[in-house]
């Protein structure tokens, strides 16, 4: 059992907590936090539910993070500047984004929620929340990105914590998963129904709500081309 996993189970013993009431008082159903310690799954904790956990277990959501995790959001750019390449890369929103720099071009970004944010629709597109290899669908594709899903509204297609692949260039059609950034930046996950030259009809899966959106509300969307288990 890894560092994380130990002290979380020491965490959970202190207070008293079993697994299946404590996996209901973050939001998941009964087995998530049993199959977490057995299965492995998630590898790790997504960045929501650490804070969940945190606050009922009076721990720091640091100490629920891995290592890694760690050192990419406390790394200062100022400090790498004279080593880096003088050519600047931009994230799939076309913001500078040093940590482009420290990678290889065949990993993939990852974004999550903003840290500490209450909202889980807030992603922060700035700094990454991890690097994953390259999938095949995205390999050559520039400015291609991932998401960690926040929520439960896209259930049974995509599970809270798992992360969906975007192909920023792939066209829409109808039926296809799509990522709406809304012009507020709040993030949706959504099936695309319909499109029209000024309006879309989206629907999200869990409850099922068919919504109307017009253009001039949205600032970016793009296709959902595959997903994964973190």
């Amino acid at each position: 059992m890894d560092k994380i996993r130990t002290f979380l189970e020491q965490m959970i013993t202190k207070n008293g907590f079993d697994l299946a009431y404590l996996s209901k008082q973050i939001g998941k159903n009964h087995a998530y936090l049993q199959q977490y310690f057995k299965r492995g799954v998630p590898k790790y904790l997504p960045e929501d539910i650490r804070y969940k956990l945190a606050k009922l277990l009076g721990c720091e959501e640091q100490d629920l993070k891995p290592i890694h995790l760690t050192e990419l959001e406390n790394f200062d750019p100022s400090e790498q500047k004279s080593s880096l390449k003088t050519s600047k890369k931009r994230t799939a929103f076309g913001k500078e984004n040093w940590f482009n720099k420290l990678v290889s071009n065949q990993d993939l970004p990852i974004y999550g929620t903003v840290k500490g944010g209450l909202d889980p629709n807030s992603i922060d597109w700035i700094y990454p929340a991890l690097w994953v290899p390259m999938p095949d669908e995205l390999n050559k594709v520039s400015g291609s990105f991932g998401l960690f899903i926040t929520d439960q509204t896209m259930e049974p297609r995509y599970y809270q914590g798992e992360i969906v692949y975007c192909h920023p260039q792939r066209p829409l059609t109808k039926n296809c998963y799509v990522i709406i950034v809304t012009k507020e930046q709040k993030t949706l996950v959504r099936r695309l129904i319909n499109q029209t030259a000024d309006t879309i009809d989206v629907a999200q899966l869990n409850p099922y709500i068919l919504s109307t959106l017009t253009i001039d509300v949205i600032d970016k969307i793009y296709r959902i081309v595959g997903s994964r288990e973190y």
